[in-house]
């Protein structure tokens, strides 16, 4: 019997930085019965965030949220996390702030 889930066998890793006082966003596009499997997020600030969050969605549904109070890099364990079949992966950090620049890398399968 086969699997009709399709994933990549070998981790992957995607990331963005921010430009000046705004967001990063890395979307993940999946089709038919492609979907994305999270292993870890590290996000970072180059400095003590105003007020910052990371959002994690399949689709529009968010499936995982996180304040963040500190500069430097954060690990988030979200090993097990997974967007339905056929749904988009968003990861979102939140703007720090001004002269605050924000970097999200996103390790999946």
């Amino acid at each position: 019997m086969t699997s009709s889930l399709i994933y990549s066998a070998t981790p992957i890793s995607t990331h963005d930085t921010s430009t000046g006082d705004q967001p990063v966003e890395v979307t993940v596009s999946n089709t038919g019965q492609e979907y994305s499997h999270l292993i870890n997020v590290i996000t970072s600030y180059s400095g003590d965030p105003a007020t910052a969050k990371l959002t994690i969605k399949s689709a529009s549904t968010i499936i995982y949220e996180a304040d963040i109070t500190v500069s430097g890099h954060v690990s988030h364990d979200v090993c097990g996390l997974q967007t339905e079949r056929g749904e988009d992966l968003t990861v979102t950090l939140a703007a720090g702030g001004s002269g605050v620049q924000g970097k999200v890398n996103i390790i999946r399968q």
